[in-house]
């Protein structure tokens, strides 16, 4: 097929169980002028067997590439881009499935703007239930540092692009993408966004990302970081981008070690100097807390920090959940963020009833920063109704259905990853009460 707008790209792997459905959503997506390329990265079951039937039945559509060694997600997807002959890129993992109107409305998208990039958001599968997320916003697209998705499949990209630059994923690294997108973003000159969800990711417990060996959790900081860091380097960005690169590593770091926690994956002295040694690029560096104190806790914070400069203390301190979630209710939030919180209020406090929904792990140290702020405001959440918010807190998690008895009209929601959702579900009942994204409105208040 000549001029082709899209190459779909699929890494395969043991994809028996589930890639037809996939398929079947490339196979029939409304823009016709696309091509699906399917990397089978030496399977073992029968997804090759899979992939040369839809070859067969949509010649002109699929394209079967089989590589004899295993490569990972990132060698496969870099083999994908190699092969690909459309204009732009659309990644999908083997274990989900599209809209089948996202290339021709993505597509559109891009032409109606003269953008090199477009973003969308997502609808996540787990098992009967669905509920969608939207992790950039659009006031976000330009902000290519921040934690707002680095999942290859939330946006298309120009080809052109990572070619020019050499922007290919590393292989057999876990979390290929954390490496790589922030930085399609930044060489993308023009972005757009699409406001709805056109991917489905399915979330399964035995998935890669689910994994919790130690060197699955470790990848993102003894992988990615030094990766990531050395194509900053090789392209001059380092310098000129120093606060929004230390963000990417203080992010992942934490990732690994706060995953470390969840799982009770205690680290040694000699897991610590491994981990080190493999960031020995940053021996001397000090992070800007610029950008890192808007976007994680204060505690978070003292992990990294501790991690990177005082590891004898870190086993001390951090070998034990008990410490961290104590510090994330008495920290809070980094206290140069309480300036925004206030610029944020101040158009509410008078005339409106304000209300927190979300006591998570994002939750937690926002309604403690909140509280030492002087705020009082009631707490809800859909789980642990009835219950304090913490120990000794003296504050108590209020059922939904109050919110209309305490003319509730203003509700702070505390979670990006569960935003939509939880407005979706409020504005079932009550449309008319005001619901806002505090961890995004204070990223983003100037």
């Amino acid at each position: 097929m000549d001029n082709i707008a899209i190459s779909i790209i699929i890494p395969v792997y043991n994809a028996e169980n589930f890639l037809r459905k996939g398929l079947e959503s490339c196979v029939n997506q409304t823009l016709q002028n696309i091509e699906i390329i399917c990397v089978n990265d030496a399977s073992t079951d029968g997804s090759s067997l899979i992939i040369e039937e839809y070859v067969n039945k949509y010649p002109d559509k699929v394209v079967h590439i089989g590589l004899s060694k295993n490569r990972g997600q990132g060698g496969a997807r870099n083999e994908g881009i190699l092969h690909a002959k459309g204009e732009f890129l659309c990644f999908m993992d083997s274990d989900d499935y599209l809209d089948v109107h996202l290339c021709e409305d993505a597509y559109m998208k891009i032409k109606e703007n003269d953008a090199d990039m477009v973003f969308y958001d997502f609808i996540r599968v787990d098992g009967e239930r669905e509920y969608p997320v939207e992790l950039i916003g659009q006031d976000e697209i330009e902000v290519w540092y921040q934690q707002i998705g680095c999942a290859l499949w939330l946006q298309m990209i120009k080809k052109e692009i990572i070619l020019k630059h050499q922007l290919f994923l590393p292989e057999n690294t876990r979390a290929d993408d954390d490496a790589m997108v922030p930085l399609w973003r930044f060489f993308a000159k023009k972005k757009c966004k699409l406001q709805r969800p056109y991917y489905y990711y399915v979330n399964r417990t035995n998935s890669l990302v689910n994994e919790v060996k130690l060197s699955s959790i470790i990848a993102p900081t003894v992988g990615v970081i030094p990766y990531r860091y050395r194509v900053m380097q090789k392209n001059g960005l380092l310098q000129k981008y120093t606060a929004e690169s230390d963000w990417m590593i203080a992010r992942d770091i934490y990732g690994s070690l706060r995953r470390l926690l969840k799982y009770k994956k205690f680290l040694t002295i000699d897991n610590i100097d491994y981990m080190k040694q493999k960031l020995n690029f940053l021996a001397g560096h000090i992070l800007d807390d610029s950008i890192i104190k808007y976007n994680l806790s204060s505690v978070a914070i003292d992990m990294v920090k501790t991690f990177l400069y005082h590891p004898e203390d870190y086993l001390n301190k951090y070998n034990n959940e008990t410490f961290f979630v104590e510090k994330q209710i008495e920290w809070g939030l980094d206290r140069g963020v309480e300036r925004k919180i206030e610029q944020i209020l101040s158009p509410y406090q008078q005339c409106h009833n304000i209300a927190i929904w979300g006591v998570g792990a994002q939750g937690i140290p926002i309604i403690s920063t909140l509280i030492r702020m002087g705020y009082d405001y009631k707490i809800f959440d859909s789980s642990k109704q009835g219950e304090e918010i913490w120990r000794n807190s003296s504050k108590y998690i209020e059922p939904p259905e109050r919110i209309l008895e305490e003319r509730i009209n203003v509700i702070l929601v505390t979670s990006d990853f569960y935003y939509k959702e939880i407005k979706n579900q409020i504005h079932k009942k009550y449309p008319k009460v005001n619901i806002l994204n505090l961890p995004r409105m204070i990223r983003n208040r100037k």
